[in-house]
């Protein structure tokens, strides 16, 4: 049988996408449109880590067969954490599910005017340390083994392993979209599989 990509994978080049929108988002301090999709990253990463978690190969666990995914639960960021904390503990530590809960609360609030406000005031620009400490942590826990996914190759300039295979004309606005998340999150090279 031919070698296939994990059916969770798809999780993670949507979540690249998201994470590349908040960095030119947050790069104009446009905070709460940025961190909707800061949170939708996270979101997809998680949900990516638990499918991988569930089933390693990325061959038979998806939304369809984890339904509760798609529910209510599969957008609450601190129940996505809990379950991913069955094998990383990193996720269930108090201070990464506060955060969490706040990011799912002001995702909302992003969205909807009529959310109550529980857990602050909204995002601002001191979210941007522990959002980025979460979404680093959650990419490298993913076990990626080929990162061409969409991040990997935009900040790399090259597909995974291999300098000799150079990226196709990209539109320009991915190069902006690097370039200002590297501004906003400075590590960001430590997001990606070289």
């Amino acid at each position: 049988m031919k070698d296939r990509s994990p059916l969770w994978g798809n999780f993670i080049d949507h979540a690249d996408r998201d994470l590349l929108a908040f960095g030119l988002l947050a790069y104009a301090q446009m905070y709460p449109e940025a961190f909707y999709h800061g949170t939708q990253a996270i979101e997809k990463y998680l949900k990516a880590l638990y499918l991988s978690i569930k089933d390693p190969d990325g061959h038979t666990a998806t939304p369809k067969t984890e339904k509760w995914i798609r529910g209510k639960d599969g957008h609450n960021l601190e129940k996505l954490a809990q379950e991913c904390g069955v094998k990383y503990s990193y996720y269930i530590q108090q201070d990464v599910l506060n955060h969490l809960r706040r990011f799912t609360e002001f995702d909302q609030l992003a969205r909807y005017p009529w959310v109550d406000q529980k857990y602050g005031n909204g995002f601002t620009s001191a979210d941007v340390s522990p959002f980025g400490e979460i979404a680093c942590r959650l990419r490298n826990d993913i076990p990626i083994q080929i990162d061409n996914y969409k991040l990997g190759i935009e900040v790399r300039g090259h597909f995974h392993d291999t300098k000799k295979s150079p990226v196709p004309a990209w539109p320009y606005y991915s190069h902006q979209a690097v370039t200002a998340l590297s501004c906003v999150i400075p590590d960001i090279k430590s997001f990606v599989r070289w």
